[in-house]
């Protein structure tokens, strides 16, 4: 919608910023811009990243800008390629991956950086933009239709912390939060799909799980779940997928 673009030098101001501070998330952005006299929300900072292709997303909903690095298809293929890996005993995990992100970030800034304070300036503060209108709209009809919602994460606390959690209003919406980083029992392993049954309380076999990752979506499938993949480069349409999946009517095609 031509109406609602922003202004050039806006959009210019927010290319800059992406390129000058890549590690800052679109509240972040936001919130640093408005600072400098720059107006543009959250939401705006995220629509110039992706008209010019400034953006690629994590694995569950948030969105992190990497310019110039990246397109959201290859990094898509690099973060499948991670979760390959891990799962089959090469390579680096999910954390330390993003621990070697932030030492690669604090190098470039010429500074040291661990992973919970580079996840700070991903992500603080706490802001429902970091969640995707899909996710939040499907998880809403699910629960409309009587369906529990519920979250497996493995490093969510471990990454961010309780307090940060109970800043995003998506996360008292959902049923449960079974997080892998309290016992440091880690999808793929089968212990971890057995504890969020305990957690839940819903046999395995009739829970949808969905995953970006490869590895943990197999370790699913062993665990006697059913399995969808979540294709983060297309995350609108994945969405649509599992409203499908679980039989809710009116997203998609």
């Amino acid at each position: 919608n031509l109406a609602n673009r922003v202004d050039d030098a806006t959009e210019q101001a927010v290319i800059k910023s992406a390129t000058d501070f890549p590690a800052y998330g679109q509240a972040r952005t936001s919130n640093e811009l408005r600072k400098l006299g720059v107006f543009v929300s959250p939401s705006g900072v995220r629509s110039i990243w992706l008209r010019n292709e400034l953006v690629t997303y994590d694995g569950i909903g948030t969105r992190v800008c990497w310019p110039a690095e990246v397109n959201s298809a290859g990094t898509s293929a690099e973060i499948r390629a991670v979760g390959s890996a891990s799962v089959a005993g090469t390579g680096l995990t999910e954390r330390e991956y993003w621990a070697q992100r932030a030492r690669d970030v604090g190098d470039a800034a010429g500074r040291s950086m661990d992973l919970r304070e580079y996840m700070t300036m991903l992500y603080e503060p706490p802001s429902s933009e970091l969640i995707r209108p899909a996710a939040a709209a499907v998880t809403d009809a699910a629960r409309a239709a009587g369906l529990g919602v519920s979250v497996l994460t493995n490093d969510m606390r471990a990454f961010h912390g309780r307090s940060w959690e109970q800043g995003i209003d998506f996360l008292h919406v959902v049923d449960h939060i079974v997080d892998c980083s309290d016992t440091d029992i880690l999808k793929p392993d089968p212990r971890a799909f057995q504890r969020a049954e305990d957690i839940i309380g819903v046999p395995l076999e009739q829970m949808l799980f969905v995953d970006d990752q490869p590895g943990n979506v197999q370790g699913a499938v062993d665990a006697g779940l059913q399995t969808m993949w979540f294709d983060i480069a297309n995350a609108t349409e994945a969405w649509h997928e599992v409203a499908r999946r679980i039989g809710l009517a009116g997203f998609g095609a």
